[in-house]
C-alpha cells in the first residue's frame, strides 16, 4: 500500500516536472500579464487621451481643408477673383 502511494507521488511529480519544462499554458500566461485594476484604469485613460488628441487633429484638418473631404478638388472663389482682378489691372 505504501509502495503504491510512493509510486503515484513519483509519477505525479514527474508529470508536474514535464509540465513545468513546457512552460505556462496560454491561460496561465494571460493571468501573468493581466494588469492590476489600477494600472488598467491608467492605461485606459492614456488611450482615451490619445484618441481625443487624434480626434482633435482630425477635426482641425477637416476645418482647414474642407475641399479634400470628399476627394473632390474645388477652387476657392476668392482666389479666382483675385487672379481675375490682378490680370485686368
Amino acid at each position: 500500500m505504501l509502495g503504491r502511494l510512493v509510486e503515484e507521488c513519483e509519477s505525479e511529480c514527474q508529470a508536474l516536472g514535464q509540465e513545468s519544462l513546457e512552460g505556462p499554458s496560454p491561460w496561465e500566461r494571460a493571468v501573468e500579464i493581466m494588469p492590476d485594476p489600477a494600472s488598467a484604469l491608467l492605461t485606459r485613460r492614456l488611450q482615451d487621451a490619445n484618441f481625443r488628441e487624434v480626434r482633435r487633429l482630425t477635426n482641425l484638418l477637416r476645418k482647414t481643408q474642407p475641399w479634400e473631404q470628399h476627394g473632390e478638388e474645388t477652387t476657392d472663389l476668392r482666389l479666382t477673383q483675385d487672379i481675375t482682378e490682378n490680370r485686368t489691372s
